[in-house]
């Protein structure tokens, strides 16, 4: 019997090696696979003119940047080869109390998106 327990107790040994080395094999890979997706990141540089800086996306990609406060703005730019544009909206602002959104979609799939819903103390009593 002694043998028989040697038998199973070699299947299980190489059982939990080979589930050891799937499980090393899939940690090894996990960085790999989270550094190569890109994030694409946007951010309000400034509200008069609007201008809008975009990050992570892909290099050369077309990117449609659309602000939407009182009035709707939309514009086309390239990402450069670093994955980075900057879309200025001349003749543009948002006011300090104004709620507005910021949306970019790249031709080949980035997409970045905020909104900003401005907390305004309401005026206080005259006299």
């Amino acid at each position: 019997m002694s043998s028989g327990r040697l038998a199973i107790a070699g299947i299980g040994y190489r059982s939990g090696m080979r589930f050891a080395l799937v499980l090393s094999i899939m940690f090894v890979m996990l960085p790999t696979a989270s550094a190569s997706t890109r994030s694409a990141h946007i951010t309000m540089v400034s509200r008069s003119p609007v201008v809008v800086r975009g990050t992570g996306f892909l290099p050369g990609e077309r990117v449609t940047v659309t602000v939407s406060a009182k009035k709707t703005y939309s514009k086309i730019v390239t990402a450069s080869r670093l994955g980075v544009f900057r879309a200025t909206f001349q003749g543009s602002s948002i006011g300090y109390c104004q709620f507005y959104s910021v949306r970019a979609k790249g031709s080949r799939g980035s997409t970045a998106a905020f909104k900003v819903i401005a907390e305004c103390a309401a005026p206080g009593p005259s006299g």
